[in-house]
């Protein structure tokens, strides 16, 4: 919900501020009045890596806040993170990845992915319909290398669809 994502009791820092408080492998949620958030992972030396328009791309922290003040927003999902070590593999080799390639609809929905595996997809902004958590169930896509799945939200409880890379359904689902 735009908005929203300013609520009280939820501090937000700068981006220089965050620097400060960031450990590779965090989740980063940069928010602002009237806009979406923008969720990127914390992988050390002042990078994140992140999906920004169809592409993972790594980028300085403060670049990719634009201005944002931002939180860490690890506590959000009720799954047990990946170690540190792996959600920066995660995102790390997904730099590159563009259009047809990308299993994320949003950056939330990728740096979720990053940190928790599959099991926790990220939601998606509310026009696009999509929100998303853990598997209920798999469904087969048009693309051969990737799968939808239907998804309950680890937040709120809605369904959705996220796309994930077909060899994790198949290491971890099928």
């Amino acid at each position: 919900m735009l908005g929203a994502e300013l609520s009280p009791g939820r501090p937000t820092y700068t981006p220089e501020n965050l620097l400060n408080r960031c450990k590779p492998g965090d989740l980063v949620e940069f928010v602002c009045q009237a806009q979406y958030p923008h969720w990127v992972v914390y992988v050390g030396d002042f990078q994140v890596v992140h999906l920004h328009r169809l592409e993972v791309v790594n980028s300085f922290l403060t670049d990719a806040s634009q201005g944002r003040r931002g939180r860490i927003a690890n506590q959000l999902y009720r799954y047990k993170p990946l170690s540190p070590a792996v959600v920066v593999r995660n995102a790390l080799e997904q730099v590159g990845c563009k259009d047809r390639d990308l299993s994320w609809r949003n950056s939330e929905c990728f740096a979720a992915w990053c940190r928790y595996g599959n099991i926790e997809a990220g939601s998606a902004p509310q026009e696009s319909g999509l929100v998303a958590g853990s598997v209920a169930q798999v469904l087969h896509s048009s693309t051969p290398s990737l799968r939808w799945e239907a998804v309950q939200d680890g937040r709120q409880g809605g369904w959705g669809v996220c796309f994930i890379p077909s060899f994790i359904t198949e290491q971890f689902f099928l």
